[in-house]
């Protein structure tokens, strides 16, 4: 039997709060995250339509041009589907959700300051989908489903 020294004695694990509202007061800030999270990940992907007619203008191309990005995007996400879903088994949801958002972030400000070719636009379009998954509503969704 080993006796623990006096200044390294850890307190009782606190209780859980009861009640019906015990899960939301215990996790709260795992679901403001995800919440936060999910939001800015679907944020380039709705708001999109608002910048057809400026990029198109932008690169001297027509609207069916300019929402191919949409499609090398959607591509960008088909290709690392599986292997994100593999992370999340393996490492876990928050893990792959902490090291997506600066990946996620790093790619849309890159967007932002890309060369003026329509190549390159399409280029950041498949890297926006491979790192939006990443922080998508189904790495979330898991995360908030171990807490509840």
């Amino acid at each position: 039997m080993t006796t623990a020294s006096p200044g390294l004695e850890t307190a009782p694990p606190a209780a859980p709060p009861v009640g019906p509202w015990g899960e939301i007061a215990r996790s709260w800030r795992i679901v403001i995250g995800a919440v936060l999270s999910v939001f800015i990940c679907t944020l380039p992907t709705y708001s999109f339509s608002v910048f057809v007619g400026p990029l198109g203008k932008a690169f001297a191309k027509g609207p069916a041009d300019v929402t191919g990005w949409m499609f090398f995007w959607s591509i960008g996400c088909v290709c690392v589907a599986p292997f994100v879903g593999i992370l999340a088994d393996r490492l876990g949801a928050r893990r792959v959700l902490l090291g997506g958002l600066p990946l996620y972030g790093a790619t849309l400000v890159a967007q932002a300051m890309l060369s003026p070719t329509f190549t390159m636009l399409l280029v950041y379009a498949f890297l926006v989908g491979v790192t939006s998954l990443t922080v998508s509503a189904i790495i979330c969704g898991r995360l908030i489903a171990r807490y509840f």
